[in-house]
């Protein structure tokens, strides 16, 4: 083998490397995204009951 190829070979491992960096860097931020809309989808979703509950007996009267 020789030393062209050789550096050649080393030439195109770096930049795989990098490559393979920058495209896992890329679907971990792309993960967390989904996820935290994901969360937010849910959270906004859910039904929201107010109880009110009176324990004075109140008595309407209406005149005419």
């Amino acid at each position: 083998m020789s030393n062209e190829e050789k550096a050649r070979r080393s030439e195109y491992r770096k930049k795989r490397q990098i490559l393979i960096l920058v495209q896992s860097i890329v679907i971990l931020v792309l993960a967390i995204l989904t996820i935290s809309f994901i969360i937010g989808y849910v959270q906004l979703n859910k039904t929201l009951y107010i109880n009110y509950e009176e324990t004075s007996d109140v008595d309407y009267k209406v005149y005419l």
